[in-house]
């Protein structure tokens, strides 16, 4: 699990891959032009929020539903499942089917 809140999550965040080289910086070039802008652009908001940020790691769809169940019964509001090709928002009141 990652928890990241504030300047120095900001930082660490790296919106535009400055601190990660070359290939930071065109990993993140693709990301502005393609499917995961609108949700960096989100997180990067929250943080200048002061909200935080928790990214933790799932390998199946079990793990998914507990982390999300988990999350939620904590005040989490903004769940995304991140996949090679796609980004998967999970709204209130959606539930992963067993």
């Amino acid at each position: 699990m990652n928890v990241l809140k504030g300047p120095v999550g900001q930082r660490l965040l790296d919106s535009e891959g400055t601190s990660h080289r070359l290939l930071g910086r065109f990993m993140r070039w693709l990301q502005h032009g393609g499917y995961e802008s609108e949700t960096l652009a989100a997180h990067c908001a929250a943080l200048s929020q002061g909200r935080w940020l928790i990214f933790v790691p799932v390998r199946s769809k079990d793990e998914a539903r507990r982390t999300i169940d988990t999350l939620r019964s904590h005040g989490g509001s903004e769940i995304y499942h991140f996949r090679r090709w796609a980004v998967q928002s999970f709204p209130p009141n959606y539930r992963l089917k067993p």
